[in-house]
């Protein structure tokens, strides 16, 4: 089934004019398209595909832009929508994941904040962390508030925490040390050797993704980038593939709440997961 509405049967005028945008939710697909030569768009609706989601854009692609009886390289922009990553956490289906942490700071995931929805009932359902708590990992180290090292790195402990991760067969490894928003050199140090020993595993480190005051929200942000990260690698990486495949010369667009990032320079695990801030972290 395919709904489609436009105010205009003809071709456009102009080479490279069309600018497309779509939006991919569960159920359908959504396409809107401008010709910037003369100011007329074509919109387009067709079911989503969450086995394969990127196959309902791509085929709406190669459809809105045979509505209009134009070429794939006439377009000049492509900008994705996508609720992917939201489904994928609210139905719980990221990769395994597995956490590195300062000694001492592995329940933090569960212990949270005070500030709860409901603070005095002890019978409240809490949902399970993303992470389970044998593969919450502690190392030794320590930095200060003021970023001066208490405890150096141990190396050793950040070797066996990575084995044993990789050996429970996670897909995905989240960093977060206390206080490194104010010096990520013993995370930097964790993507370093994570990627010599595992090199097939996505790494997620706070100091990339949000260096920023207050040990929970970190963590969890953290947590939640990791989680998600194989799951939009793999679908933005097809969809980028897909669409150099069809055709069109400009790379793609993937676009969050805040922003708009190119899939150029792909892959990239912050951003795969729609985050913002900070560079790739493998």
């Amino acid at each position: 089934m395919t709904y489609t509405q436009k105010d205009h049967a003809d071709a456009p005028t102009n080479p490279r004019t069309l600018r497309i945008g779509l939006d991919v939710g569960g159920t359908f697909t959504d396409l809107y398209m401008l010709d910037e030569a003369n100011g007329r768009s074509t919109r387009h609706k067709l079911p989503s595909t969450p086995q394969d989601p990127y196959r309902a854009p791509i085929q709406g692609l190669r459809e809105i832009i045979e509505m209009v009886a134009a070429t794939p390289d006439q377009v000049r922009f492509v900008g994705l929508g996508t609720t992917v990553a939201t489904n994928a956490l609210l139905e719980r289906k990221g990769a395994l994941t597995g956490l590195i942490t300062t000694k001492g700071f592995r329940d933090l995931l569960e212990i949270g904040r005070q500030t709860r929805p409901h603070v005095y009932d002890y019978r409240a359902h809490k949902p399970a962390p993303l992470v389970s708590r044998e593969l919450r990992l502690e190392v030794e180290e320590r930095v200060a508030a003021d970023g001066s090292i208490i405890t150096p790195l141990n190396e050793k402990d950040v070797s066996d925490a990575l084995q044993r991760l990789a050996a429970a067969g996670v897909k995905s490894i989240a960093v977060c040390f206390l206080n490194s928003y104010a010096n990520a050199n013993h995370e930097a140090r964790v993507a370093r050797m994570a990627r010599d020993v595992c090199p097939e595993i996505f790494v997620t480190t706070s100091q990339e993704l949000i260096p920023e005051l207050r040990e929970y929200e970190r963590l969890t942000a953290t947590v939640i980038n990791a989680y998600l990260a194989p799951t939009m690698k793999a679908y933005l990486s097809r969809f980028a593939e897909e669409v150099r495949t069809l055709g069109i010369p400009e790379t793609p667009f993937v676009m969050s709440r805040v922003a708009a990032w190119s899939l150029r320079n792909w892959p990239s695990p912050v951003r795969s997961t729609c985050s913002c801030r900070g560079r790739a972290a493998a």
